[in-house]
């Protein structure tokens, strides 16, 4: 069907469309079934469109909302660089003196932790200790929280006691020495505690923690505000 009269072929018919005359000297036009498909000479690449950059929108500090004042470019935080960045803070501010013992014996009492710190030369080094209690068994907890009066003190107190084990009771395990947290120093000491449910009235003395000036023990800061009592343990604690 594509044949004209005499076995010739026919000649293609002008489009009406007018974008077709409108195609470049090189694009032929082939009819087929009333379809226009474009024939490209060999080896013609045609131009690719221009890309266009999609912005970047940084992460603000409003937890992803888009605030113009406070845009701060996102990182992920790696878990190995949260303690190395903790000790560096540690290291920038004051030395840490705040010094805490693990692993002493449940049997043990706050006299005997202070004798036993005196008997290793530690007299008049520390100011401040605390041995936790069991308010229900009446036993010591197996740790204690002693803050040193200088730096030199607690690295001195970290020698003797880590692997210490000449306790004063049975005991096989060895003491285990670690820097105590977040309460660090002789003043965060006593605010944290000075308010405390351990400095009620109804509280006995031996279960509270203790101050000292020179080796010698000196009394508690007031309270700043009403002390609730303890919330547990208190009928079994007096007995």
């Amino acid at each position: 069907k594509w044949l004209g009269e005499g076995g010739k072929p026919a000649e293609p018919q002008q489009s009406a469309d007018p974008r077709q005359s409108q195609l470049p000297p090189f694009i032929m036009a082939a009819q087929l079934n009333a379809f226009t498909v474009p024939v490209l000479p060999w080896g013609f690449v045609p131009p690719m469109p221009a890309v266009v950059a999609t912005p970047v929108v940084e992460a603000s500090k409003n937890h992803g909302s888009a605030g113009a004042d406070e845009k701060i470019p996102f990182q992920k935080e790696s878990p190995q660089a949260r303690p190395k960045k903790q000790q560096d803070a540690q290291r920038g501010a004051t030395p840490n003196t705040t010094v805490m013992l693990r692993n002493l014996p449940n049997n043990y009492t706050r006299d005997m932790l202070v004798v036993l710190l005196n008997s290793k030369g530690f007299l008049g080094a520390f100011d401040f200790l605390y041995l936790p209690m069991d308010f229900r068994t009446h036993a010591a907890m197996g740790y204690a929280f002693i803050n040193m009066v200088t730096a030199e003190d607690a690295q001195r107190l970290h020698r003797t006691f880590d692997g210490f084990a000449q306790w004063a009771v049975p005991r096989r395990r060895r003491c285990c020495v670690g820097w105590s947290g977040p309460h660090q120093g002789f003043d965060s000491n006593i605010q944290h505690f000075r308010n405390s449910p351990l400095m009620h009235d109804s509280v006995p003395d031996h279960y509270r923690p203790i101050l000292f000036k020179n080796g010698l023990r000196i009394p508690f800061p007031p309270p700043t505000k009403k002390i609730k009592p303890p919330r547990q343990g208190i009928e079994r604690m007096l007995v």
